[in-house]
């Protein structure tokens, strides 16, 4: 099934099915890896909400949960942009604690450099990243604790991803044709 976004054409590439099923098997390993401590969730915003939203309901220990907004597209289907902050979280908000953060895609690995940075200097204990999306032949060099998925380098959408901040509702994940 092909559908239209704008001037564009997508086609389905990965199930919603496929999708809950990784990020169960995520949130299980995060579970076991994560026992007897409180870390706190950093979804990035804007795209990284569903994954976030369903990874919580599958999370079993105690947890906290703040929120970054981050910028690299500006309606383009490449990040050509420098990444730059739109939302910040507070240092005493992730000082001295476990840090996950929850990423839809990372693809030059611009965005997750910068993000690191960032959280380095509020010190917090550790920093762990869970991605959905990871365009390995692009970044292959960006170290992520948890993958649902290793992709090729298409620009996709759904799930929390866009075009032109458009798609992002769709439950399925879809390329361009």
């Amino acid at each position: 099934m092909n559908i239209q976004l704008l001037d564009k054409t997508f086609t389905i590439f990965i199930e919603k099915q496929d999708i809950q099923n990784r990020v169960k098997l995520i949130a299980q390993q995060i579970n076991r890896d994560f026992v007897g401590k409180c870390p706190i969730f950093l979804p990035v915003l804007n795209g990284a909400f569903p994954f976030a939203s369903d990874l919580a309901k599958h999370l079993t220990l105690i947890c906290e949960f703040e929120f970054i907004k981050i910028s690299s597209y500006k309606g383009d289907l490449s990040a050509k942009h420098q990444p730059f902050i739109m939302l910040g979280v507070d240092s005493s908000a992730i000082e001295n604690k476990d840090v996950i953060i929850i990423e839809d895609i990372v693809d030059t690995g611009k965005t997750m450099d910068m993000l690191m940075r960032y959280l380095k200097q509020r010190n917090p204990k550790s920093i762990t990243v869970a991605c959905l999306f990871h365009k390995h032949n692009l970044s292959p060099n960006i170290h992520l604790d948890y993958v649902g998925f290793q992709i090729p380098d298409d620009f996709i959408i759904g799930y929390g991803l866009d075009y032109a901040n458009l798609g992002r509702n769709l439950p399925d994940v879809y390329k361009l044709c």
